[in-house]
C-alpha cells in the first residue's frame, strides 16, 4: 500500500474537518491500496509548517496551499514540479 501525507487547515477546523474525513474516506474506498494520512494545521500556520517540514527533509506529499504562497514555496525547494510524474 501507498502512504500519502496532506497537510492541509480544513482538518484543523471544526467546521470542514467532516468533510475533509469523507473525502478521505471515499477516495481511499475508490484506491484501497492508498492510505492519506491527513495532517491538520489552523490556517495562519500553514505555510510556516509547511517550510519547516521541508527543511526539516519531510515535506508532504499533498498540501492545501493559496496560490499566493507558491512562488515562495518554490523559492524555498518546497514544491516538486509534477512532470515527472505525470503523463503528458
Amino acid at each position: 500500500p501507498v502512504k500519502l501525507t496532506w497537510v492541509n487547515w480544513g482538518a484543523a477546523e471544526d467546521a470542514t474537518k467532516g468533510a475533509f474525513d469523507a473525502m478521505v474516506k471515499g477516495f481511499e474506498t475508490k484506491n484501497p491500496n492508498i492510505k492519506v494520512e491527513q495532517v491538520g494545521y489552523p490556517y495562519n500556520q500553514m505555510k510556516d509548517q509547511m517550510l519547516i517540514m521541508s527543511a526539516g527533509g519531510n515535506p508532504p506529499d499533498i498540501a492545501q496551499t493559496k496560490a499566493e504562497w507558491v512562488a515562495g514555496l518554490n523559492n524555498a525547494g518546497a514544491l516538486q514540479p509534477l512532470d515527472e510524474l505525470l503523463d503528458k
